[in-house]
């Protein structure tokens, strides 16, 4: 797969923001460290999209993956890894839409090209949060059967560390131009190309 981020929801502004998210989390390296740690990045993005005004929420669940005769389960009892807290977490907006992007699990250790986000519709059949169909033949279901209790508790624990990291990407989209500017060109020597100067 050579897409990262899977959009199905119809709903455009939300998609345009999602798509900004996406893109400001993967410039500042956020999927590359917190991808597969679904708890800190769930948390980053509810905060993130409240502060876009949406009602965005942490749901814990479970997702499962079929692709051919091929399972993957994420946050199921008995299928995580070590020292890993069993259990998922994906964000629903505005009690309409399912936001996963810790799937960084089912990228490291079964498909390397694996989506590391998705947006689809809830449809809330019972003990189903989604469910979605890809090109590539996987399919996907996000369910509540089971719901591990120290989910919370590990969020807690993790607050303080997630605080610091949302300032960072709030730092990052005050200063957007900014950090476009020190991309294109970057410091020689530790001193900036180009230099502010005062006006007389």
């Amino acid at each position: 797969m050579n897409q990262e981020f899977l959009i199905t929801i119809s709903q455009e502004k939300l998609s345009r923001d999602l798509q900004e998210i996406f893109n400001d989390y993967s410039y500042l390296g956020i999927f590359q460290k917190y991808g597969s740690c679904c708890f800190a990045i769930t948390d980053l993005l509810t905060r993130t999209l409240k502060q876009k005004g949406y009602n965005a929420r942490i749901q814990a669940c479970g997702c499962k993956l079929q692709q051919e005769n091929v399972q993957y389960f994420l946050g199921y009892p008995g299928y995580s890894k070590k020292n890993q807290v069993e259990g998922h977490v994906v964000c629903i907006v505005n009690e309409h839409y399912v936001i996963d992007f810790g799937l960084g699990n089912i990228r490291k250790y079964y498909d390397h090209g694996f989506y590391r986000a998705i947006a689809c519709d809830l449809v809330d059949e019972g003990e189903i949060l989604a469910k979605l169909n890809t090109q590539a033949g996987a399919k996907l279901v996000w369910e509540v059967k089971w719901v591990n209790p120290a989910i919370e508790r590990e969020l807690e624990m993790q607050d303080e560390t997630v605080q610091k990291i949302f300032r960072q990407i709030e730092h990052y989209q005050e200063n957007r131009i900014k950090y476009s500017v020190r991309k294109a060109w970057p410091p020689v020597q530790g001193k900036p190309i180009i230099a502010m100067q005062r006006s007389v």
